[in-house]
């Protein structure tokens, strides 16, 4: 980074104490309760006027700071304090909006406060009544949640104006008792000049923090009446525009500040085991297995048959309202509304895996592609997931079968959950599993190509497809449509493949039966194998 663009803390602290004088370290209410618009406006635009903006940065971030307070019962109080200095145009359009997250059942809905200090000295505060309140996911039609979105329109958002927000989040009560755990990315897509973490939380609370590629970050702790305050302070960092596609799971792509209060994934499973235990009532996944020969057959044929009647019979719907979103529903309640989401099909599957005398167990996981948990600090917060293990048993190897995948054969996974940690909620849980990645057995696209040549003009020509792994499942929801659209294309390909005038005939396997291979089968007449008077030719394109 230039040194033009460089922080010079020295300066900023002489004219502002930036927020939160040294001496207030000493004390951690003082840490949590200082005010963020106490500094003078003219002060303040003195001291970032030695802050140069990029050549095409929308915006320049002065500080941006996050303070977390904990009370002994693991409650999680949040404030986010922001100072930024609008660049240009393309700064206003992007940059002129406030907006706080809670969920009702266990937060209160976010304070705001903004003001705007303009070029030309004069400062505006943001107006309450702009503000709304509106559903998070109003617009899904697969998730309904009471998670909301509080904010609305900065006033008088110029190039030149610096604003300061402030969104105050607190707990009513703890989502979960047994610990959380958090990431907080610090980079953003443009300069960042100070940084800054507080954790406040009583001695009684064990609370662990990694930094991760923060090698010159300032960490200052103190305690005070038995309660601990950690100040975790970064100068300058550069903006981060470019993705990294294809990344590793353990990949390390900017500077992040991790934490959690969970004791240990012992205690964090058997505590979450407690909220599911309940659940697992046998007699509700009765009406699931009927019709079900759970006696003949190898576990993996009956396990694919209790698959498929699940899918079958319940659709993936998320509805997470109040404690729902972490704790999953009845089964014969899933049964009676038949949809769920990913936690209500699997912990229905458990019960019915249990109800046929196969063990099974719950797993939580963040799948994806992007940067995995932390194993070393454990906690909830960082689960997206849950999907269904079963344990080797004899000769028969472990399974994990995720179950919103409606197409997915048991043995194979959708691409986001291969390689990812997940947490099986079981009593021999002590750490963390890794899933296992995916092998190039397990991944293979099998065509085989027949051409039956004429006496005289196009051969006959067979084409069968069989996708082995996650793409499967693709395939089998692709062909599950009998649409237009799939005759078409499938015209279209044998067109473009086979210089053929028409598909002669299409077949396919049975979508829903996962207990057989998917394979589709095209047969035309077509030009790319043709005999004529003195020989035939047969082209294969690759």
């Amino acid at each position: 980074m230039s040194q033009s663009r460089r922080f010079s803390l020295a300066a900023f602290t002489a004219v502002l104490c930036f927020l939160v004088p040294v001496t207030t370290l000493l004390h951690a209410s003082d840490v949590w309760n200082s005010p963020s618009f106490s500094v003078d406006p003219a002060a303040l635009r003195q001291a970032a006027a030695s802050i140069k903006p990029g050549k095409y940065d929308p915006a320049t971030v002065l500080l941006n700071e996050y303070r977390y307070r904990f009370d002994a019962t693991g409650k999680m109080d949040r404030i986010w304090h922001l100072i930024y200095r609008i660049e240009n145009d393309q700064g206003v359009r992007n940059w002129a909006s406030t907006k706080g997250y809670w969920k009702p059942w266990y937060q209160s809905r976010p304070e705001i406060r903004v003001r705007v200090m303009g070029p030309d000295g004069t400062v505006r505060t943001l107006d309450p009544s702009s503000l709304s309140d509106l559903p998070v996911h109003q617009e899904s039609t697969d998730l309904y949640s009471d998670e909301r979105a509080y904010g609305g329109p900065i006033p008088a958002v110029a190039p030149g104006a610096i604003i300061e927000e402030e969104i105050v989040t607190n707990a009513t009560g703890v989502m979960f008792s047994g610990g959380m755990a958090q990431r907080i990315r610090l980079p953003w897509t443009v300069p960042v000049n100070k940084s800054r973490v507080t954790l406040v939380h009583p001695e009684s609370l064990p609370l662990h923090y990694v930094l991760r590629l923060l090698p010159d970050a300032v960490v200052t702790r103190s305690t005070a009446e038995g309660i601990e305050t950690i100040v975790i302070e970064k100068d300058s960092l550069e903006a981060q525009t470019q993705s990294v596609p294809n990344a590793p799971y353990d990949a390390l792509l900017g500077a992040e500040v991790e934490f959690s209060t969970g004791v240990s994934w012992a205690k964090v499973t058997s505590d979450y085991a407690r909220l599911l235990n309940e659940k697992f009532r046998l007699e509700d996944a009765r009406p699931l297995l009927e019709g079900i020969d759970v006696r003949k057959g190898s576990r993996l044929e009956i396990i694919s048959r209790i698959v498929s009647a699940l899918h079958n019979n319940v659709r993936y719907t998320g509805v997470e309202f109040g404690q729902s979103s972490l704790v999953p529903q009845f089964p014969a309640e899933t049964l009676k509304r038949k949809y769920g989401d990913c936690k209500d099909k699997a912990t229905l599957l458990i019960t019915a895996l249990r109800a046929a005398g196969i063990p099974a167990h719950l797993a939580l996981l963040n799948s994806g592609f992007d940067q995995d948990i932390n194993i070393d600090l454990p906690g909830l917060g960082v689960f997206d997931h849950a999907i269904v293990y079963v344990p080797a048993a004899g000769r028969d190897p472990e399974l994990w079968i995720d179950a919103t995948a409606r197409y997915s054969r048991v043995g194979y996974l959708p691409m986001m959950d291969y390689g990812r940690w997940a947490l099986v909620i079981d009593e021999q849980t002590t750490a963390p599993r890794k899933i296992p990645e995916l092998t190039p057995q397990q991944n293979a696209h099998i065509e085989t190509r027949e051409f039956t040549l004429a006496e005289y003009g196009p051969a006959k020509i067979v084409e069968k497809d069989e996708e082995i792994g996650p793409l499967e499942a693709s395939y089998r929801e692709y062909y599950s449509r009998d649409t237009k659209e799939v005759k078409q294309n499938n015209e279209k390909y044998v067109n473009e493949m086979y210089l053929a005038d028409s598909l002669s005939s299409f077949d396919k396997g049975d979508a829903n039966d996962l207990g057989q291979p998917f394979i589709v089968t095209f047969t035309a007449e077509g030009k790319r194998g043709f005999t004529e008077l003195q020989g035939a030719t047969a082209a294969i394109r690759v």
